[in-house]
């Protein structure tokens, strides 16, 4: 008896680049900066299981620098990109024209704060009319 049988398509294979990976310095600069805690949810990280997350975005031209970089919990990082008009009124997401070293951002749900090279600043909370800030 002869069993039908699903056809097995097969398709040329595909090249996808990979993106440089970030240097370690600078993740470490951003795992420092955060004290062992999530830039989002305040919660411990472990060293080698948080996510770095670019608030400009890579495609968007987006650097791996301490100013555009964030630590997070991979549920925290996906939640970002699940919900971006909530990420980018709260700052965790930038857009291509801005510059994320003067972006705040609503951090770890308490406060406005700047990402400096080595700590978060406090300061002031957006006050421009436009429709990515709260």
């Amino acid at each position: 008896m002869h069993r039908n049988r699903p056809l097995v398509r097969t398709t040329p294979m595909t090249v996808k680049l990979r993106k440089p990976p970030i240097p370690k310095q600078v993740k470490a600069a951003v795992l420092r900066r955060a004290g062992g805690l999530c830039d989002m949810c305040g919660k411990p990280v472990r060293d080698t299981r948080w996510d770095p997350h670019h608030r400009k975005l890579r495609s968007q031209g987006g650097q791996d620098d301490t100013a555009n970089l964030l630590c997070t919990h991979r549920t925290c990082h996906d939640r970002i990109h699940a919900n971006p008009a909530w990420a980018y009124r709260a700052g965790l997401l930038v857009r291509s024209h801005d510059d994320p070293a003067t972006r705040p951002v609503w951090h770890r749900d308490t406060r406005w704060r700047l990402a400096s090279e080595r700590e978060w600043v406090g300061c002031e909370a957006p006050t421009d009319d436009r429709e990515d800030v709260a």
